[in-house]
């Protein structure tokens, strides 16, 4: 996660965003923007950030996501955002255009607070960026701290989303599964059909 640090060692902030729920049949594709101040990734004394274990949300116990997740908010100097599309946006558009359209809220909402000059994507995410470049990487969640950090803040705040609906919509299995297609999920479709919040496109 070098390049990070030698960024801002020479050019300054940098924001790095990343989605979760791309291949799920419900509910919304959410994309974490996530920003740290310069001095907290370089070698300043006590300010430098703790060493949380942050790395690809895909390789953490839940219960370790959402401990990083949780420490992540203590820092100060680190903002983040979260930006996201819903299923009918995503049935209107496709999953790329409805990712690249969370993906530009997530960053508004964090350029509002404190302007960037690059922004951090994983292969996949290519969102307009007013006034910044947009560098992407393939397995970014390796290779910088910003993307990592976005994507277990994503991961833990769509979650989150998806247990809340579970208490809505009774027997998806949305409380494990979060909207992706576990037998047990494809069975309740078949017995009661979609809900409000399926992705028609994708449930065919």
């Amino acid at each position: 996660m070098e390049f990070d640090r030698d960024w801002s060692r020479e050019r300054g902030r940098l924001a790095g965003i990343d989605e979760v729920g791309r291949g799920s049949l419900a509910g919304p594709v959410v994309v974490c923007s996530l920003s740290v101040l310069p001095r907290l990734l370089l070698d300043d004394g006590d300010a430098r950030l703790p060493d949380l274990g942050v790395r690809d949300s895909k390789q953490l116990s839940p219960s370790r996501r959402e401990g990083i997740a949780e420490e992540l908010e203590r820092i100060e100097g680190l903002l983040f955002a979260f930006g996201a599309a819903s299923n009918e946006e995503i049935d209107d558009l496709g999953i790329v255009g409805a990712a690249n359209l969370a993906a530009s809220r997530a960053l508004e909402k964090v350029g509002s607070r404190e302007p960037f000059d690059l922004v951090l994507a994983d292969k996949g995410l290519s969102p307009t960026v007013e006034g910044a470049e947009l560098k992407e990487f393939t397995r970014g969640e390796s290779q910088s701290f910003h993307i990592a950090a976005a994507s277990i803040l994503a991961k833990v705040h769509r979650d989150g989303l998806m247990k809340e609906y579970a208490r809505q919509y009774p027997g998806y299995g949305w409380s494990t599964n979060v909207g992706y297609g576990t037998a047990e999920h494809r069975e309740k479709i078949r017995e009661a059909g979609l809900t409000s919040l399926h992705r028609v496109s994708y449930c065919k």
